[in-house]
């Protein structure tokens, strides 16, 4: 878009020398236009409207120490929140947000919200009393102080250009493709216990894992159906009482990781008693299932508040492409899920998408993540819809859309580590554990932005 304003401006004296001529014509053209651009992806909530697109809900015991959610490393903005609404954020209770640790230096970084949202004072930690230890004990650096932002300028899905997959061809399934005894597999029981083994490719009656331990091999998990019905909430892939979730030791697809695309209104769905892992030995982050525990390669860098070992449900997703002579991705072998940045990623290869929603449906059973004991997420969970009535595309959005809701939340005492970034809709944060999340500071990816492309006074 080009602008161009022109003026009168008397001339008074000069006048005299120019004929009579008491006013000069000045002008000044500026264009402006919609440019590429690549930066790091903090949390992003991605409804331009609604109020409540960041709700929060609630505080528990373990929050009050470290913040129902709380952020490590990562860029300079930490949450953006891209709803217009004076009511963007919403808080109920004591729930907190704890950016004392966010940033590169992990002294501080700040939050983003488009709409002018007044700071809600102790619900945000932003002083140094609020960021003393143990709140803040990573600084690196000169002592941050946590910022909020509004009204900050929205961020662009930045997976909009990102290709869904389509429905694989090399396996149907119905059930866990083989059942290993514990020590077998990557199966973390006893050897008198059984795991359920899932592999990859298409699952027309989703996964339901509950009074059992699941171990999936690495690749990608197309899903249907609803199978479950966690407090009232349905699912595609769900994980219920008495349960866990964790990788596999083996090759699978060759990808170092799993991807959940989840094709119609169902999504995940893990309930609040979900994931504990009773009885199962616990996952170590250093050697755990490939023998490279959440790292991607040796040369991965992993934040050091990721504990030695987790005893909850485990979830690893794509770290590369996968390999097409594995027999395991077809149609969707030259898809490339993992860390957007690949081996040229500063702090060495990351895990890419864990979980993606189909854009072109709104996911009516709302994704959902509660669970008990300590529990890792590694990868991005992209809940968005983008269509109302269209193929899965991320781009050219319709009005009506932007409804998926990702749900976290956690029983008293749990701990969920995030490794990897939220992409969603809108984000409801509840119960009384606590949400810890790192982020990659140099995992840039191409997003659309309003800029001032060039200005000219003639």
């Amino acid at each position: 878009m080009k602008v161009t304003v022109i003026n009168n401006i008397p001339t008074f004296f000069a006048g005299m020398l120019r004929g009579g001529n008491t006013a000069q014509r000045i002008g000044a053209t500026a264009t402006c236009g919609v440019i590429e651009a690549t930066s790091p992806i903090p949390i992003l909530v991605l409804n331009p409207i609604n109020a409540g697109a960041l709700h929060m809900n609630g505080g528990g015991n373990v929050s009050n120490t470290t913040g129902d959610i709380q952020i490590i490393g990562g860029p300079n903005k930490s949450i953006q929140v891209n709803s217009s609404s004076s009511s963007a954020v919403q808080f109920n209770g004591g729930p907190t947000i704890n950016l004392c640790g966010g940033g590169q230096n992990y002294c501080g970084s700040s939050m983003g919200i488009w709409g002018s949202v007044t700071s809600p004072g102790t619900n945000f930690w932003s002083t140094s009393t609020q960021c003393a230890s143990p709140h803040n004990t990573m600084c690196t650096g000169t002592q941050g102080q946590p910022q909020w932002n509004s009204p900050s300028a929205p961020i662009a899905d930045p997976f909009a250009t990102v290709s869904a997959p389509a429905k694989p061809i090399h396996h149907s399934w119905t059930g866990p493709s083989s059942r290993p005894f514990g020590g077998t597999r990557g199966c973390p029981l006893s050897s008198t216990q059984q795991c359920d083994e899932y592999s990859p490719g298409y699952y027309a009656s989703g996964i339901d894992v509950s009074n059992s331990t699941a171990i999936f091999d690495p690749g990608l998990y197309w899903l249907e159906s609803r199978v479950c019905n966690n407090g009232g909430s349905g699912g595609s892939l769900c994980e219920g009482n008495n349960s866990c979730m964790r990788p596999s030791n083996q090759t699978g697809d060759g990808s170092g990781g799993v991807i959940f695309y989840f094709a119609d209104t169902n999504s995940v769905n893990v309930g609040a008693n979900g994931g504990g892992c009773g009885g199962a030995t616990a996952f170590n982050t250093a050697t755990g299932a490939l023998g490279l525990g959440v790292q991607c390669d040796s040369a991965s860098i992993i934040p050091p508040n990721i504990p030695a070992t987790l005893t909850g449900s485990v979830m690893l997703g794509p770290c590369n492409a996968p390999a097409s002579t594995s027999g395991f991705c077809a149609p969707n072998c030259a898809l490339n899920f993992g860390d957007p940045l690949g081996l040229n990623d500063p702090i060495g290869e990351q895990r890419g998408i864990l979980f993606f929603q189909n854009r072109s449906v709104n996911a009516t059973n709302n994704p959902s993540w509660g669970g008990g004991g300590s529990m890792l997420l590694a990868g991005t969970m992209y809940f968005h819809q983008c269509k109302t009535a269209a193929p899965d595309t991320g781009q050219n959005c319709v009005a009506g859309a932007y409804n998926d809701k990702l749900g976290l939340g956690g029983n008293s005492g749990s701990s969920t580590y995030v490794l990897g970034d939220i992409i969603v809709d809108q984000l409801d944060v509840g119960g009384s554990g606590s949400i810890v999340m790192d982020l990659n500071p140099s995992a840039a990816l191409t997003t659309l932005k309003a800029a001032l492309v060039g200005n000219d006074v003639p």
